[in-house]
């Protein structure tokens, strides 16, 4: 879901939310248009009937812009009579503290306050910054090898114990930035474990994984056949369930012993 500068289709400016439909449900996600190619809104179900909402920002490349920009989401904002955003991310071309950048020096004294005006009024902060106050993670180097952490993620305060794995990492896509990201785990959400685990496709082809299995299965299949009388600890389900077992245990030895072969 993207919005690009109608201008200029063609060029850098612009803006997306890219979703994984395995693992999201974006049946009835809704992007919404602040200022084409620079700012819009993701609206998403995220569990049962709970809404995110994320706040994706392109800032212009050019300082003395940010004050009407800032000051026109704002407005755009206050007119649509939008909700408060969860999460407001993205390329602000702008730091707010000396510590952002190397050398250290203060931004366009303007354009921040245009921009905390904003997060005031939109309730978002900047937690990294807040959780590591002394700490420096750059995102950007500019072609004069000065550092910057121009790409940001701003969070409600009602989401500062949801927030855990803050990361800034090299991305996938070919880029100048790096990529910031955070793992988002609010409280209440159903426990998901590890999961039931599963046979490697590499066992399937184990000549001995087979036969070990084909001796393990006449055992069990003779021993229901000797079954005279069914009682609660002699029955051919517990006689399935123990084979079962077993083979699964056999399969996990033998899985074992290929990871070690691969690793070495």
């Amino acid at each position: 879901m993207n919005s690009s500068d109608p201008d200029r289709p063609g060029s850098s400016t612009g803006i997306a939310f890219v979703l994984n439909k395995e693992i999201t449900n974006t049946e009835n996600a809704t992007l919404q248009v602040i200022v084409p190619g620079q700012a819009a809104i993701l609206s998403i179900n995220w569990h049962n009937d709970k809404k995110l909402r994320i706040l994706n920002i392109y800032a212009p490349n050019n300082l003395n812009e940010h004050k009407t920009f800032w000051d026109k989401i704002r407005t755009e904002w206050q007119r649509l009579n939008l909700e408060l955003p969860d999460l407001m991310l993205g390329d602000f071309n702008l730091t707010e503290d000396p510590i952002d950048r190397t050398p250290a020096r203060l931004d366009h004294e303007a354009a921040i306050d245009a921009l905390r005006d904003l997060r005031i009024n939109l309730k978002v902060q900047d937690r990294w910054r807040l959780d590591h106050p002394h700490s420096r993670m750059f995102t950007f180097t500019s072609t004069h090898q000065t550092l910057s952490r121009l790409d940001r993620i701003y969070t409600s305060e009602k989401h500062t114990d949801s927030l855990v794995e803050w990361d800034s990492q090299i991305s996938q896509i070919p880029t100048d930035h790096k990529m910031v990201s955070v793992h988002f785990a609010p409280p209440g959400l159903p426990h998901i474990g590890k999961g039931r685990w599963s046979w490697p496709p590499g066992l399937l082809s184990d000549n001995n994984l087979i036969k070990r299995i084909n001796e393990i299965g006449i055992e069990t299949q003779n021993e229901i056949k000797n079954i005279m009388q069914r009682t609660e600890e002699t029955n051919p389900q517990n006689s399935w369930t123990t084979f079962k077992n077993q083979i699964n245990k056999v399969a996990k030895e033998v899985a074992k012993t290929h990871l070690c072969k691969i690793n070495q």
